[in-house]
């Protein structure tokens, strides 16, 4: 059995990527009927984390959006070729919060049959676009499941403007929804509790906007008490990439710190373990959290 604490009580983390590219960010609002005539720089942005991650040594799991794998198939095959596990991230990037459960199911399916066509081998990891699923449409979780996917890692403890649920649990966990217990084990984004504040700092616009020492700091306490997961999308350190007029909001969200990103992710890599997400699956111990939904939009 993997451990994940080491010998002085402080867990291990799990690198994570959601392998999109800047004109599928939510925060842009661009139409995907409009993403031809994008520009696209998904390849030399993921080969610089690629680059990172093999002189730190450390596997992460690339969430590929199969919008990105049928353009780009050979980066799927060099990312799984560097060693790396790979998950979906879905087919267009819709949240799954805007899908019937008819159309979620299809959406998976398709992401994941691109994905195992081009690697031959079979997914069971998946991520939604937006950390997407919360307590109520955790009916994801079941057909999530029953597709035979063994790690979901969509849910995020905080609340945002598009997504997250304060009921879900700090750490990763196996739902039982409505009294059925799941074999799929839910990864959440990772936060610091203080007291009854949620803060969140390990990926994204948290991570881009905090300062570094804060950053590490933050990692450090919560492996005190549970595996922590970082994250990071390519167009987060592409300083270059297109500027798209948009409402004054994605000039943070979107576009905010973009150049501190790489140097933050180099300092967790090199004072912080981490392990791949099948050696964290294979600790095999995870509490057990009760979730209950309306049914809906079926």
């Amino acid at each position: 059995m993997i451990v994940v604490e080491n010998v002085d009580g402080i867990y291990k983390n799990v690198f994570t990527v959601d392998v999109e590219d800047w004109y599928h960010s939510t925060d842009l609002k661009i139409d995907c009927k409009n993403w031809n005539g994008c520009d696209s720089r998904i390849e030399d942005s993921t080969y610089k984390i690629l680059d990172l991650l093999e002189v730190a040594n450390i596997k992460g799991v690339f969430y590929v959006l199969s919008d990105i794998a049928l353009q780009r198939p050979n980066l799927v095959r060099r990312i799984r070729q560097a060693g790396h596990e790979l998950g979906s991230h879905g087919c267009t990037h819709r949240l799954v919060s805007d899908m019937t459960q008819k159309q979620f199911s299809l959406d998976i399916q398709k992401s994941r049959n691109i994905l195992e066509d081009i690697t031959g081998e079979k997914l069971i990891y998946y991520r939604a676009p937006v950390w997407s699923i919360s307590q109520k449409n955790c009916w994801a979780l079941e057909l999530l499941d029953h597709e035979g996917f063994l790690c979901d890692s969509s849910m995020q403890p905080i609340k945002t403007p598009l997504s997250g649920d304060r009921r879900c649990p700090l750490k990763p966990f196996r739902p039982i929804i409505n009294g059925k217990r799941l074999s799929i084990v839910e990864f959440p984004s990772t936060v610091l509790t203080r007291g009854p504040l949620r803060l969140p700092f390990a990926g994204g616009l948290f991570l881009r906007m905090m300062p570094k020492g804060a950053i590490s700091k933050a990692l450090h306490l919560v492996n005190k008490v549970q595996p922590g997961m970082v994250y990071v999308h390519p167009w987060e350190i592409d300083i270059d990439q297109p500027r798209v007029c948009k409402p004054f909001y994605t000039a943070i969200t979107h576009y905010g710190n973009l150049r501190s990103t790489l140097p933050k992710l180099k300092i967790l890599l090199e004072n912080y373990q981490f392990i791949t997400m099948k050696e964290f699956l294979e600790t095999g111990v995870f509490p057990e959290h009760t979730i209950r939904y309306e049914e809906q939009g079926k």
